[in-house]
């Protein structure tokens, strides 16, 4: 329950108050009568990142922390904004805006509906409610002094704490900041205490830890007892019980697919191949009927493909939210005419991919701003595609995160859109596919494509958006391809 929330007092406002805040909480519990003054921190989502605030404080009764699904800057990998573009976060909002009675907002909203209604700084207004900061951070959209003051990476040489990092790979947003906290940790905290920190990275949905996601069954290996990790976490340092995790690889990873454990000592893993998958066509590769190809074979002249993007009608299938059940297969959105769908021949041998994934897009579009986005997708012999991972960029933040800049229309630019990570085997006869468009909703808002104030529109524009894949402008995949022992 922070400041404002639930059953405490004060008002609520993300993040800002929760370091201090939770400072005097663990002074509190480590002072009482029945405690032994030695503090550990659990919690998943919110909850999470509340650690990683109070962490930098070093309050010298916090001991350890077990954050998951935790961001690690709430304007790059949080649940607001992801570079510059607005996510479903009133959704988060509504979820928990409850006070005393923690009344779930969200029950009887359509938030698909009410996101089409602008400007989308009045959105709090539109569904009756009066959220101050939600019009700050829609009126924030550049990376300066508003953000930085929750980011956390700026504060990890400062982090002694040991931490047990738990995310899933189909958290989204969540997982990068999961990785992106071990990571800070484990080589910008102070040198006596980076080898304290743990990484586990399983199949699972936020905050969620089920076998079993959508249409895809990842095993008996997927289920952990999550109770008994942070009861030898908490023994280890709380009470110097057992090895608490001490004595196994730092980092543990989920190769779905493969359906099994990968244990490893850094990430990304060193015996990473990035490997270049190129788009091809004859410039029709919109819909799954289309004639897009990803290969390793560098493009020469091919015609580009085009496709058009309407604000209004936003394609995009994102994992279910709080209310919703998940579905991974992304054979509906294929279906769109907006979304251009490139894929490999069947694979002769299983590829693994773990680690970052990134996508170069050489591109350009009718409006003075517009989105790309791309994502990656497992096709089954049987034709589920099944989602892995997205990203998007906002053209005007294409160079600079601090100073937009808008496109001319008609140019071409070269956009890296970081598809931050997952860890999967393609299985034999399997396809890596790639779909690329102007729009994931609702897990990102969609752009006006006008060039104004996003938060401030009041209209929208149809951009008409053209993809190169030539000698000159070779649009690729870049996949970290892991070399798998033969059995």
């Amino acid at each position: 329950d922070c400041r404002g929330r639930y059953d405490s007092e004060g008002e609520f406002y993300p993040e800002i108050h929760d370091a201090k805040d939770g400072y005097d909480t663990i002074n509190w519990c480590a002072t009482r009568p029945w405690s032994s003054g030695r503090v550990g921190m659990f919690g998943c989502s919110y909850p999470g990142c509340v650690q990683w605030y109070c962490a930098h404080l070093n309050n010298p009764h916090l001991k350890c922390i077990v954050p998951r699904d935790a961001t690690s800057d709430p304007y790059f990998d949080g649940g607001f904004m992801r570079g510059g573009v607005l996510q479903d976060f009133m959704e988060w909002l509504l979820h928990t805006a409850g006070k005393t009675d923690r009344t779930n907002l969200l029950k009887g909203v359509e938030l698909p509906e009410a996101y089409k209604r602008l400007p989308l700084r009045k959105l709090d207004e539109h569904l009756g409610f009066r959220f101050p900061f939600w019009k700050d951070y829609v009126d924030h959209p550049t990376y300066g002094r508003f953000w930085k003051r929750t980011s956390v990476h700026d504060k990890y040489h400062l982090i002694k704490v040991p931490s047990l990092n738990i995310g899933g790979w189909y958290s989204h947003p969540d997982v990068m900041g999961t990785i992106r906290n071990f990571v800070g940790v484990s080589t910008k905290g102070p040198r006596g205490t980076r080898k304290n920190h743990r990484l586990v990275i399983g199949p699972w949905a936020h905050c969620e830890g089920a076998s079993k996601i959508g249409e895809i069954d990842f095993g008996s290996k997927a289920k952990v007892d999550f109770l008994e990790m942070h009861r030898r976490w908490f023994d280890y340092w709380l009470k110097g019980k057992g090895d608490g995790m001490t004595k196994q690889a730092p980092v543990r990873l989920f190769v779905m697919g493969a359906n099994e454990w990968r244990s490893t000592r850094e990430w990304p893993l060193r015996a990473t191949r990035y490997t270049k998958y190129y788009l091809h066509s004859r410039g029709h590769a919109n819909t799954l009927k289309g004639d897009g190809l990803l290969d390793q074979n560098q493009p020469r002249s091919e015609s580009p493909d085009e496709f058009t993007f309407d604000p209004a009608n936003p394609a995009g299938m994102s994992l279910g939210g709080y209310a919703e059940v998940a579905a991974l297969d992304q054979g509906p959105n294929e279906r769109r005419d907006g979304v251009l769908v490139f894929s490999t021949p069947r694979l002769r041998a299983g590829v693994e991919v773990t680690g970052p994934v990134r996508l170069v897009l050489y591109a350009s579009s009718s409006a003075r701003d517009t989105d790309f986005t791309g994502k990656l997708v497992d096709m089954y012999p049987n034709d589920p595609a099944i989602f892995l991972t997205c990203g998007i960029v906002r053209a005007r933040f294409r160079e600079s995160y601090e100073k937009p800049s808008l496109i001319k229309p008609g140019r071409v630019y070269r956009y890296e859109i970081d598809l931050w990570a997952t860890s999967n085997l393609f299985r034999r006869d399997h396809h890596i596919r790639l779909e690329v468009s102007s729009s994931e909703f609702p897990m990102f808002l969609p752009n006006t494509n006008t060039g104004g104030d996003i938060g401030s529109e009041t209209k929208t524009l149809v951009a008409r958006q053209t993809v190169y894949h030539d000698a000159e402008r070779p649009s690729h995949l870049l996949l970290p391809a892991v070399p798998r022992a033969r059995k």
